[in-house]
This record gives C-alpha cells, sequence and structure tokens, in this order.
C-alpha cells in the first residue's frame, strides 16, 4: 500500500518536476570559468612535437601554467552570498592552489588570512535545485562538492613544511570540511530536499555521477588530513572499486556537456595527493583511459560526439561550446590546438600533478594526431560511437538520442520517467572534420544533420572513407571547388589548388530526395559519401568509386557499397535509424586504438607503435578472493546430496546474509563419494 507520504510528495512533483531541473541547471554550463587564451596558457614556445619532448618538458609547462594562475587569480577572494558562491570560491581555489605550490610567501599569507578570519565556509554537498514555485519549502542550495576537493587539496598541500599554512587556518579548513568518515555503502549518493514539505514528507533522490565522484573524493581527502585510516573503514578498497566502474563500462555521463571535465578534475587530485598507491595507481588508470577515448574521439580538439545531460547543447554545431575537457590533454601533452576552450580548474587540479600519468601510447595519439589512420567503435549503456579517421580528415557518427530512465525523479512512484529532457542522451550530426580547416562548427563542415526530430536521430553509418544518413549539407565553400557529375554521383575535389579548397581530399556523394511520408518526415533527402585522400588524382578515384558503385539507394533495406580501397561495406539508411552493419561488441571498446577485454583495458598508438595495457588492481582484503576482477568472501558449507538448485542456491544466499553481505554466484562441489556436497557462496 502506498504510504500518503509518497502519494503527497509525488503529486507535489508531478506538477512541478517539468521546472525543477531546468530551473536550477540552465545556468550550469555557465558555472565552468573558461577562455580562449591558448597563448597565455600554452604558448606556441612549449608546444611537445614528439612523446620524449612531451613528458622531459612537463614540470616547464606545469610552471608556466601555475604561474599563468596566479597572476589571473591573485588574492582573490571569496563571497558566501549564496548567489555567488561557487563562482567566487572557484577563482579562490585557483588562487590558493597555485600560490602554495609556487611557495610564494605573500600568497601563502594572504590564503592563510582568508581562513583564518573565517571566510570560508561550507554549505551543502552535492546537486542544487528546488522547485520552481515550492523553492522555499522543497529546495536544496548545493554544489559545495565543485570545490570542497580542492578545499580539501589545499588541506593537504598546507601540512607540507614547505607552504604550510599556519595551525589556525588549518583548524578553519577543516570546520568547512564536514563530510568525513567510512564512505558510501554502495556506489550512489541519497539526499532529501530540506524546506518544510520535503523535508516532512521525505523524498529520496540520488546525486549523478559527476556529484557522487566530488563528494566521495572530498570526503577520501578529508580523511587523510584528519589522520582518518581509509584503509581500515574500506574506503581505500572502495575508491579503487568505484574508480574501476569507469574501465570495465565507461561513464554514465559519456562524453557530458560540460560535466566531463567537472568529473575529471577530482579524479586528477585523487592521482596526486591520495595517499595509497593503489587508489593513486587507479586513479591514473582511468585518466590515462578517458584521455586516450577523447584522442580518438576528436581531430585538432574538435569533437562531435553523442554526448549525456543539458539539453542547451542539443543543436549546438560548435565543437567548443560546453566543452572544455580538452585543456585537460593539452596540458599533459604539450600538444596545444590553436583554438581550444580553456577550464581553468581543470589546469589547477592537473598542476598537483608532478608530472605526466598518460602511458606513452596515449601521449602519441595528441602528438602524432595530424598522421593518424585507424577505426574506432565505442557501446555503453545509452548509446554507441564510430570514427574513421585518416591523415587528412575524421569521420564521426552521431550516435542516437538516448531517453534516460534513471532521473533522480523517476525514483517517485508517479515519476516513471525523466520529468524533462535534461538528463537525456544526444546524437549529433554525422561529420567529416578535415584536418587541413581550423572551422569548428560543423555547419562549415560536410555532414549529415540526421532526423529532423531529434528525439528520432540515429545515426551510426560510419566506416572506413564512407559515412551515410539522412540531410546531407555541403558547405558553400565546398561548392566553389573543382565538381563533377557523373550518373548520379557528385564528385569534390578538396585537393586541388583552387583557394579554400586544399584539405587534401576528395569526396563522392550519392543523394536521393524523400517522397515517402515516413522519409519526409526524417528530413528532404538520404544518401551516402565516400572519402579519400591516398589517390593521386581525381579520375582514378572517381573510376574506382564508379566501378562498383549502384544506380540508386534503397530505403529501410541493406545494402553495400566498395570503397576506392576496395573495401566492401554494408549498411542501413532508414528513418528509424542509419547504421553500418557491423559484428557485435562483447565489450565497451573495439578498433584500431582501444580495445578493452574482462579485467583489462588495451591502449595502442599505430603512429609510435606503442601500446599500454591496464589491469585491475588487486586490493582483495584478507580472507577475500579476487574473481572476474572483482573481491570477494568465500564462504562454504556441507549439506546433502538431496538439495535442490534452488535450496542450494538460497543456503549460498543465507551463508552472505549472515556476514551482511550479497550473493554474487554460487558453485558445488562433491565430496565423500557423492553423498555430501559443499555449497561455496562468493559474497561481496
Amino acid at each position: 500500500i502506498m504510504s500518503i507520504q509518497s502519494i503527497t510528495t509525488s503529486l507535489l512533483l508531478l506538477i512541478y518536476a517539468p521546472v525543477l531541473w531546468s530551473s536550477t541547471n540552465s545556468s550550469i554550463a555557465d558555472q565552468e570559468t573558461s577562455h580562449f587564451e591558448v597563448e597565455g596558457a600554452f604558448p606556441n614556445s612549449q608546444k611537445a612535437s614528439s612523446v620524449e619532448e612531451s613528458f622531459n618538458n612537463f614540470k616547464k609547462r606545469r610552471n608556466h601554467v601555475r604561474n599563468f594562475i596566479l597572476k589571473k587569480y591573485w588574492n582573490s577572494k571569496v563571497n558566501n552570498h549564496e548567489e555567488d558562491r561557487r563562482g567566487s570560491y572557484g577563482p579562490f581555489v585557483n588562487f590558493a592552489i597555485s600560490g602554495l605550490l609556487s611557495q610564494d610567501a605573500k600568497a601563502i599569507d594572504l590564503v592563510n588570512k582568508s581562513f583564518e578570519n573565517g571566510d570560508i565556509q561550507s554549505w551543502n554537498y552535492g546537486s542544487s535545485f528546488s522547485l520552481a514555485n515550492l523553492a522555499p519549502l522543497c529546495r536544496r542550495e548545493g554544489d559545495y562538492d565543485f570545490v570542497s576537493f580542492f578545499i580539501a587539496a589545499i588541506g593537504i598541500l598546507g601540512q607540507n613544511p614547505d607552504h604550510p599554512l599556519s595551525p589556525l587556518a588549518q583548524e578553519k579548513l577543516l570546520e568547512a570540511l564536514p563530510k568525513f568518515g567510512p564512505p558510501l555503502k554502495e556506489h550512489i549518493n541519497r539526499f532529501q530536499l530540506e524546506g518544510g514539505i520535503c523535508k516532512a514528507f521525505g523524498p529520496i533522490f540520488h546525486d549523478t555521477e559527476n556529484h557522487v565522484l566530488m563528494i566521495e573524493i572530498s570526503r577520501y581527502l578529508t580523511n587523510q588530513i584528519k589522520n582518518i585510516d581509509n584503509e581500515s573503514n574500506g574506503f581505500n578498497l572502495w575508491m579503487v572499486d568505484h574508480l574501476e566502474l569507469f574501465l570495465h563500462r565507461f561513464y554514465n555521463e559519456y562524453n557530458s556537456k560540460p560535466y566531463q571535465s567537472f568529473a575529471m578534475q577530482p579524479i586528477l587530485v585523487l592521482a596526486s595527493l591520495a595517499d595509497d598507491q593503489r587508489v593513486r595507481d587507479t586513479a591514473i588508470k582511468v585518466i590515462d583511459m578517458t584521455m586516450a577515448v577523447m584522442a580518438t574521439q576528436s581531430n585538432n580538439f574538435r569533437r562531435f560526439s553523442p554526448f549525456r545531460r543539458q539539453p542547451v547543447f542539443k543543436d549546438n554545431s560548435s565543437a567548443f561550446d560546453g566543452n572544455c575537457a580538452y585543456s585537460i590533454p593539452a596540458f599533459l601533452t604539450g600538444a596545444y590546438g590553436e583554438k581550444l576552450r580553456i577550464s581553468d580548474a581543470s589546469l589547477t587540479a592537473g598542476l598537483l600533478l608532478d608530472k605526466s600519468p598518460l602511458s606513452p601510447a596515449t601521449t602519441s595519439l595528441y602528438i602524432h594526431r595530424d598522421s593518424l589512420q585507424y577505426s574506432q567503435r565505442f557501446k555503453y549503456k545509452g548509446n554507441q560511437e564510430l570514427y574513421y579517421r585518416s591523415p587528412s580528415f575524421l569521420i564521426s557518427a552521431a550516435g542516437q538520442y538516448h531517453e534516460y530512465d534513471n532521473c533522480a525523479e523517476a525514483v517517485l512512484p508517479f515519476i516513471p520517467k525523466c520529468a524533462n529532457d535534461d538528463e537525456h542522451g544526444w546524437a549529433t550530426a554525422t561529420v567529416v572534420v578535415p584536418s587541413a580547416s581550423k572551422d569548428d562548427s560543423y555547419e562549415k563542415m560536410l555532414h549529415f544533420a540526421g532526423h529532423k526530430n531529434l528525439k528520432k536521430r540515429k545515426n551510426l553509418c560510419v566506416a572506413e572513407d564512407f559515412a551515410c544518413g539522412f540531410n546531407l549539407n555541403i558547405p558553400e565553400s565546398y561548392l566553389k571547388c573543382p565538381t563533377m557529375n557523373v550518373d548520379n554521383w557528385t564528385f569534390i575535389d578538396l585537393d586541388s589548388s583552387a583557394d579554400g579548397c586544399q584539405l587534401g581530399f576528395k569526396v563522392a556523394y550519392q543523394l536521393s530526395t524523400c517522397e515517402s511520408p515516413e522519409c519526409k518526415e526524417a528530413g528532404d533527402n538520404y544518401g551516402l559519401l565516400s572519402t579519400d585522400d591516398s589517390t593521386d588524382s581525381m579520375s582514378e578515384f572517381m573510376d574506382q568509386i564508379l566501378a562498383n558503385a549502384s544506380s540508386s539507394i534503397e530505403l529501410d533495406k541493406s545494402s553495400s557499397f566498395v570503397n576506392s580501397k576496395g573495401s566492401e561495406i554494408e549498411y542501413l539508411i532508414s528513418p528509424n535509424g542509419s547504421l553500418v552493419i557491423l559484428d557485435d561488441m562483447k565489450t565497451w571498446a573495439k578498433g584500431d586504438i582501444i580495445n578493452v577485454f574482462p579485467g583489462r583495458v588495451d591502449i595502442h598508438s599505430p603512429n609510435a607503435s606503442a601500446s599500454h595495457s591496464m589491469r585491475p588492481i588487486e586490493t582483495c582484503k584478507k580472507d577475500w578472493e579476487l574473481h572476474d576482477s572483482r573481491c570477494y568472501r568465500h564462504l562454504s558449507i556441507k549439506r546433502r546430496w538431496s538439495l535442490g538448485n534452488d535450496k542450494m542456491a538460497q543456503v549460498a544466499h543465507d551463508l552472505c546474509a549472515k556476514e551482511k553481505l550479497d550473493l554474487y554466484r554460487w558453485k558445488r562441489t562433491v565430496v565423500l563419494r557423492g553423498s555430501v556436497k559443499r555449497i561455496h557462496a562468493y559474497c561481496h
């Protein structure tokens, strides 16, 4: 029987939830202090041209960025006004950390005074939102966790004899870090709204992925400052396990704008400051994996991957709006782009590292990005990504619309799914990104825009020198290049000497006009294109395409195409989704660069002939065993052979329950000539 409490709460949320998230997250993109001051943060004089130079010059880059941040945020003060809290605390932590690292006596004195005067005050950890017109009664003003892990970092730096904070400042700093102690029992952080109605009726929500990271890493580092043993309370094991989730299944908030950089910042801090070597090593693995994925997704830092969160970006054609994440690999590798949106908070987190955490293989993907050639696929919960890279271009698939089903409000009885669009995943466009072009909007690139209805958009149609889909857009500048029409094919020479046509590749495309109602709902046209940057002449490219080309494109029917290299590609174009027909994936990454296997992530850089393999950290406690890359308690008991499978499973379950653990799996072995068997329970 549903309680009156649940019914009342759900009715309130049913009325007000549509404005819940939009009213509180609408300005989230503006909260990230970002800019395009590439020369200021990353001068050309420090650009790395080799993997060796990248590693050797890390400290030089670090010193320059530290001085850049220190000068920019010198003597920043906090404002504890609710409207400006997070906006002012960000500059302060940038100043404090860069000042402590520089061992600047004046800066340390100013930081001491901010703490000693009680300026630094905590507020709620976790996401911040309210129920619109019920805001005074149902709200939570949060987001302290965006800065709390940085404040914990200041506390750890302040204990260093080379740049200490005063005893009073350290005391006041701990007062500003009220969350400490053991980790979450699960990997989910639950919370309750404040205010009379919601506090009384008690709806319980859960925080998003980036907030869980920030909150728990802040708690973990606060324990270190307070000398709370993170080994005996299980936090080291919990943290390793939590971080390894990203290696096993990628991110829940995949490619998120702007949350990806928010998630990476606390992991960077953890990789630098965690006392436990296993925790540091696992954080470094997650950083390396994430940077490798980001390298395959982009061409000179321009990325058009599908993403979750923030529908304000769902039809935004810019590669940089909301995307500050590439300031991290730029800093770590010294592979700077001509244009790059820079997150100062990410740079501050990176400053804590005394050497680059990236493997030579991942570093090479950035240093040698102009000469890479690969195919890469990712498939994780909710979406898929396909890429084909040649030195002259990257072809990036749009992905698909992902109706997310695990929003915070969906835990309530009358709201079975997300109340609005803020949590969903969005497809972008299927884009050919030229290496020689400086454009950062796909509107200025060759692209299939996809289904007109964003919630029906699905394009997974990318292969070697190939893409297909709905609504092909050809930039006007391309049409000014040498163009030829043969049969139903159009050929454009983007490797000619004509002005604006020196992109290094050729393209052929075939289009059909939509005629059926279903097709017209999706777009005006549908078709396919093929690229080439290996043949010497346009006529040779044309001959190779026309030799195997079909005269027309069939809708809703599996077809094949042979590219100029002779590779046959099977594809399907449909209003319900355009795709290349490929074998199924058993893990979330497969390709020439990144491959995931049970218990292992492999990264390979073809240009540097460098490979890197990452395996899980063995962190099992005493009397626990490692199975399937996870730690389990092995318990067993003898029982008579007459027990059926269901009863044996129940016995195994009860064994775990006695230890307040959950059953992962069970098995049986025979003893005493078959009359007795032993039931083995693996509990976690």
